[in-house]
């Protein structure tokens, strides 16, 4: 009964992620080639052979978490909102929050969760009138070592990489911290009215990550859909590429008309999920091969 029900949800996976592909890419006027659709149907994949047993005590999925007519320093409204999963075991309620950033990426940063989380679980607990006992992170993307042995590996080397793979990220829950967090989240809110903001540094880019071998550059800087209009980006960009001719100056300077930037978009977003796939695999495999050969 089990295999075939394992065998049922993996199907019903397979079938919802084509049929919300099918609805991302006829809205935003895109198509996303078979290399990204491969890499992310795996990704869910191996999330849910991973997590399933996790899964299958969730009591509440996708809970919206709102804070309404929050003021800032300055005298301006604004709302807090979120979506969390909350499952209770053995007497405890535990609320988990998913997120698609690096699992080490989030142990080395684990204050920022908090803050997070630390509203969240105080509007829940206020909104149901229980008590919530613990909090956590899960982060979604695999690790490089996982996702070599996916594509380069033996079935003893997948199962060892499911095996050391830690998503679930256990946080401090500390509802008394809410306050705190609250007058920061104004104070951002009051930076970005009055566009008090600005690009990190060159330099900043260019340094790695707390918690991995990543450059801010690339951890961050990928992700963001503007980042060909940011001086500092741009500076980062053009300084460690060889430029033959001046249309890639001309390409990050001026990105053409609405049909080019939904062009070079997705041409972009194919190439990082692609570089970022080969830059993990590069990391990982000579030290991969030598504690498999040992």
């Amino acid at each position: 009964m089990s295999d075939d029900f394992d065998k049922d949800i993996e199907e019903f996976i397979e079938n919802r992620f084509y049929d919300n592909l099918a609805v991302i890419e006829t809205e935003n006027k895109l198509r996303i080639n078979s290399f990204v659709k491969e890499q992310a149907l795996l990704q869910v994949k191996m999330y849910w052979e991973k997590l399933k047993e996790l899964a299958k005590k969730v009591t509440q999925s996708e809970v919206p978490i709102t804070l309404s007519n929050q003021t800032t320093p300055k005298g301006r409204n604004y709302t807090i909102r979120g979506v969390v999963d909350i499952i209770k075991e053995d007497n405890e309620t535990i609320l988990y929050d998913i997120k698609t950033h690096d699992p080490d990426f989030v142990r080395h940063n684990k204050e920022n969760y908090e803050k997070q989380l630390n509203i969240y679980g105080s509007i829940w607990e206020r909104i149901n009138q229980k008590p919530l006992d613990r909090t956590a992170v899960i982060a979604t993307p695999l690790p490089a070592k996982l996702r070599w042995a996916l594509h380069e590996g033996t079935q003893a080397q997948i199962r060892n990489a499911v095996t050391e793979w830690e998503p679930v990220i256990p946080m401090e829950y500390n509802k008394n911290a809410r306050d705190g967090t609250l007058e920061e989240f104004g104070e951002i809110v009051d930076n970005i009215q009055d566009c008090k903001f600005a690009p990190p540094p060159v330099v900043v880019l260019k340094t790695k990550m707390a918690g991995g071998k990543t450059i801010f550059a690339r951890k961050i800087c990928h992700n963001c859909d503007i980042r060909f209009a940011c001086d500092s980006y741009r500076e980062y960009s053009i300084g460690r590429r060889t430029l033959s001719t001046d249309d890639l100056i001309y390409l990050i300077k001026d990105m053409g008309n609405d049909r080019d930037n939904l062009t070079f978009k997705n041409i972009s977003f194919e190439a990082d999920v692609q570089k970022e796939f080969e830059a993990s695999t590069e990391q990982v495999e000579d030290i991969t091969e030598q504690e498999f050969e040992e």
